[in-house]
């Protein structure tokens, strides 16, 4: 999430509310609830400064190639995913958190609900927050929930 983005609309609510505006006591991150992700044009740069490799030529084996050999192309998969978990928390959350703190605020921040391991690892993300919290979904008895074996 931007710095300026955040700071933009936290700068509305504040002119909004005027003399009440210290009410605010925190920020929420609620749970991320989205499918597979875009990436930004500097992803490949950062990875690259992260991992110490080009991802460039490894790009195939998100199609399900094997580049190499399986072994090093799961390594590859593993390293990219061990990336985006790292700029979802650092890029995202701790913006959040920096802005937060900077305004006197606590950060609360759920969970990535259930089955999204494409965003990253929940605990590195959660971390970041004050008060981390969990999620839970009540379904009827008619709605069946199918899960991957």
């Amino acid at each position: 999430m931007g710095r300026v983005y955040l700071e933009h609309y936290l700068n509305l609510y504040r002119n909004s509310m005027g003399d009440q505006s210290n009410a605010l006591r925190g920020l929420l991150a609620d749970s991320i609830e989205s499918g597979p992700q875009n990436w930004p044009p500097a992803l490949l740069e950062k990875f690259n400064h992260l991992r110490g490799y080009d991802a460039t030529p490894w790009l195939p084996t998100f199609a399900g190639f094997v580049i190499e050999s399986s072994e090093a192309s799961d390594r590859f998969l593993w390293d990219w995913r061990r990336t985006i978990t790292q700029l979802v928390s650092s890029e995202y959350f701790q913006t959040l958190a920096d802005v937060a703190h900077e305004r006197g605020l606590k950060l609360y921040s759920e969970a990535l609900e259930d089955n999204r391991p494409q965003l990253g690892e929940d605990i590195s993300m959660r971390g970041r927050a004050d008060v981390p919290m969990g999620a839970m979904w009540v379904l009827p008895q008619t709605v069946r929930v199918v899960r991957p074996t």
